[in-house]
């Protein structure tokens, strides 16, 4: 695929979609994905109701990591060559053999988790906060981010767009920030890498620009349950 994969899962069938707009049908039978996170450059992990699955990019083979997890997840991320999600407050650190460790305890209130290469970024209760999955320390990066609908990360930020439209671009450093111009409602997921943010909003595939300005990538995806991306380091 050109300049990376976009993966989502429309329905109950996950697709990876370039750049251009081209889909490629890779599983069916994901009526219950919540999550979903790249997996290097080719893979893909699934939080598919109570199970972890790995599924191999190239032909949709699957293999279950682990079961038993609560329905409905949403923080779900591979960085690195790690596995991580959030349940019930704890983070967790996910073995390819289905056996895991906690790593950051207290996370209640987490809504929103994004990677970066190795860096972990995760929004709870308005604070955007970094962790290290070096140390498994974490770091404030931002407070008073109320009302977040999505996160990504791409040209060396964190952006999030919040319920009422706005949309910023956040220094993962310094915490400082500045809007991206234009009106952004009804983004619900973001996926981002390299130099290319992009937004669903509706059916509709945005890439979108720190100028504001966007073009559309497709149409149609009209039941997305979970998106990520891998555009570039």
């Amino acid at each position: 695929m050109s300049e990376g994969t976009i993966w989502l899962v429309d329905g109950s069938t996950l697709f990876a979609v370039d750049l251009r707009g081209e889909a490629r049908r890779v599983r069916r039978g994901c009526e219950e994905v919540s999550a979903l996170a790249p997996f290097g450059e080719g893979d893909v992990v699934l939080w598919d109701s109570r199970v972890l699955t790995y599924v191999w990019g190239a032909d949709g083979a699957s293999q279950v990591i682990s079961r038993e997890w609560a329905e409905g997840g949403r923080l779900l991320g591979c960085p690195g060559e790690r596995v991580v999600a959030v349940e019930r407050g704890v983070m967790l650190e996910v073995a390819p053999d289905g056996a895991y460790t906690p790593r950051v305890q207290s996370l209640s209130g987490a809504e929103l988790m994004t990677t970066w290469g190795e860096r972990i970024f995760l929004v709870a209760r308005d604070i955007l906060w970094e962790i290290d999955p070096a140390t498994w320390s974490r770091r404030e990066v931002h407070r008073e981010l109320g009302g977040v609908a999505a996160v990504a990360c791409a040209r060396g930020g964190v952006y999030a767009v919040q319920r009422d439209g706005n949309l910023y671009k956040i220094d993962p450093e310094t915490g400082g920030y500045a809007s991206v111009p234009g009106e952004w409602p009804g983004v619900f997921a973001m996926a981002g890498g390299g130099d290319v943010l992009v937004a669903l909003a509706g059916d509709t595939l945005y890439a979108v620009e720190d100028s504001g300005e966007h073009r559309v990538i497709a149409r149609e995806w009209e039941n997305v349950k979970a998106m990520a991306s891998v555009l570039g380091a």
